[in-house]
């Protein structure tokens, strides 16, 4: 899938982009379904010898694909790697994504990847932008640049973010693909991947794409969105600061869209039942319990005292309600101040 470069109108490729790695979750009752799915494009599956992640048994096909699950379990996985992913081209994949989703599948990793052909912002450009911390979305970054005596550089890539439980549920990695590849694609290679909650999102976004040109621009925009690239020092409000300009003959290309995946902040009775339950529940069994070891009926002690403090806490409101007093009101507000004279 090419990419035209700004105002190009003749056919010289910039760039190109793919779906680099798809992990999908469906309910256990579907599997022959996707295998029906998958066979088109990736042929049979063999049994493997061992499982794969929290999965017991796995199936693969020799571009490295993977079919992982439990006996008796209720979900199975199927992992879709960068060499299996090449057999989907854009309306394959398009279609495909579709039919994942009639099938219930759920998305855990989405690999999204831009090769830069043009190779038009060097490695050592975008890691002097990190080191000086002008980029935004994350906290963190490393640099992985490797060499072996005789043979020069042979890796050269920046991460961005973090994975699994301390990660955002997006990384970023920057690499020459050429190293990697050894020379096979020479590109400069701009990758987001995106985990969990984040992944499954993009995924809703795009099969709700109409046509194959939506779904396509949605896939760039989600790379172009994954990272910024601006200098700081010039304005507060990061949302503000001026974009370098390398990044946004890339963004040009792509496009930005973000995902955000907001806190649910749960209601107030929720919130209170689990402060009670470990602040409060452990002291009430104890005392319970001491009481019982007294020869008397501990709960029924406890219960009843909860009853007399119900009863003393009504009384005082009827009477700040006589005062016309809003006990809610003075509660929230704390301690009363004493003024200073």
């Amino acid at each position: 899938m090419s990419l035209p470069p700004v105002g190009n109108t003749g056919g010289k490729v910039t760039g190109e982009l793919k779906v680099d790695w798809l992990n999908l979750v469906f309910p256990a009752s579907n599997r022959e379904a996707v295998l029906d799915l998958v066979r088109p494009m990736l042929g049979d599956c063999e049994d493997k010898p061992t499982g794969m992640h929290y999965y017991s048994r796995s199936a693969g096909w020799e571009v490295g694909a993977v079919l992982a699950w439990t006996p008796g379990g209720e979900h199975f996985l199927l992992s879709l790697n960068g060499d299996s992913m090449n057999f989907f081209p854009l309306p394959v994949l398009f279609a495909f994504c579709n039919a994942a989703c009639a099938l219930r599948g759920k998305c855990t990793r989405l690999d999204i990847a831009y090769d830069d052909f043009a190779r038009r912002v060097p490695m050592d450009t975008i890691r002097q932008a990190a080191e000086a911390g002008n980029f935004n979305h994350f906290r963190v970054w490393s640099d992985q640049k490797e060499t072996k005596r005789g043979k020069g550089i042979t890796g050269d890539s920046l991460t961005f973010g973090r994975k699994g439980k301390e990660g955002s549920g997006l990384q970023v990695f920057i690499y020459d693909k050429a190293l990697e590849s050894k020379g096979t694609i020479n590109s400069i290679r701009f990758e987001a991947r995106y985990f969990k909650e984040k992944a499954d999102l993009i995924f809703d976004c795009l099969i709700s794409s109409f046509t194959i040109e939506a779904f396509e621009c949605k896939l760039k925009n989600y790379v172009g969105g994954s990272i910024d690239f601006v200098e700081r020092g010039i304005h507060r409000h990061k949302d503000r600061m001026p974009r370098l300009s390398w990044w946004q003959q890339i963004v040009d290309d792509l496009g930005q869209a973000r995902v955000v995946v907001r806190k649910v902040i749960p209601p107030l009775e929720e919130t209170v039942m689990n402060w009670i339950k470990p602040a409060v529940m452990p002291i009430l069994a104890l005392v319970a319990e001491i009481i019982d070891a007294g020869g008397h009926d501990g709960e029924g002690i406890v219960i009843a005292m909860m009853r007399q403090a119900k009863r003393k806490i009504a009384n005082k409101r009827c009477g700040a309600r006589d005062l016309g007093l809003d006990v809610g009101r003075i509660l929230s507000a704390g301690p009363a101040r004493t003024p200073s004279v």
